[in-house]
């Protein structure tokens, strides 16, 4: 499709989508001359997600935000949970437990144990009963990139239930139930995906994974009012 079906079907301004070409939020057109392109449903389905990223369905975001969110959806993460993502980073940013900058919410920042200890206050022989325990991914699971700003506001929600009086040994248990949602999740998603081309299979993990996300908000607070 040209620019002019694109604004069109995607109800934005010319200008806006030109905005969002120059900013590098919107794949590459493919060039048919030298003043002409044409547009296909990426292109749409990514100006949808940029309205919602932008309007008050999932953010507002500022642009900086919405390139880091838009990196993690391409890692495979829903929408809903990189912005999730997101918010968890922003807030240990915000309580001084995370990175200054919003890249360390996408990129492991090489931050090691220490730091961690240093930035939250926590020993390191508690932060590694919270990596025993499955709480706190190791430095050795990401290779050599060490932990990030995510990894920090995790720590100060641990560190809340440490301090009124849990080990983190009692907490463990939660970590090994969320491990086998995830995995009989992923069995799910491989059999909708079974016959899917990678493409399609790709769509379908993304839809299925929100959906997974909002069953769990959904399940959680009804056990809290039953």
């Amino acid at each position: 499709m040209r620019m002019r079906d694109l604004a069109l079907a995607a109800d934005l301004p010319r200008t806006t989508i030109h905005h969002y070409l120059r900013e590098g939020l919107l794949p590459d057109p493919d060039r048919t001359a030298a003043n002409a392109s044409t547009y296909g449903p990426e292109h749409l389905e990514r100006l949808e997600l940029l309205k919602a990223l932008r309007g008050p369905e999932l953010g507002p975001l500022p642009l900086e935000e919405i390139r880091l969110v838009l990196a993690l959806v391409e890692q495979g993460l829903s929408p809903a949970e990189a912005v999730e993502l997101m918010a968890l980073g922003r807030r240990g940013r915000a309580d001084g437990t995370g990175e200054d900058r919003a890249e360390g919410v996408l990129a492991r920042s090489g931050l090691s144990l220490r730091d961690v200890a240093k930035r939250t206050g926590r020993d390191s022989r508690e932060l590694r009963q919270l990596m025993d325990a499955g709480l706190l991914a190791s430095a050795e699971d990401g290779g050599s990139r060490g932990f990030d700003a995510v990894d920090l506001a995790a720590v100060a929600s641990c560190a809340r239930l440490l301090d009124a009086g849990l080990a983190a040994a009692d907490l463990r248990p939660l970590a090994d139930l969320l491990g086998e949602v995830k995995a009989y999740e992923t069995v799910l998603e491989d059999l909708a995906t079974s016959t899917e081309p990678q493409t399609g299979a790709d769509a379908i993990r993304a839809t299925m994974r929100g959906a997974f996300r909002d069953l769990h908000v959904y399940l959680l607070a009804r056990a809290k009012s039953d």
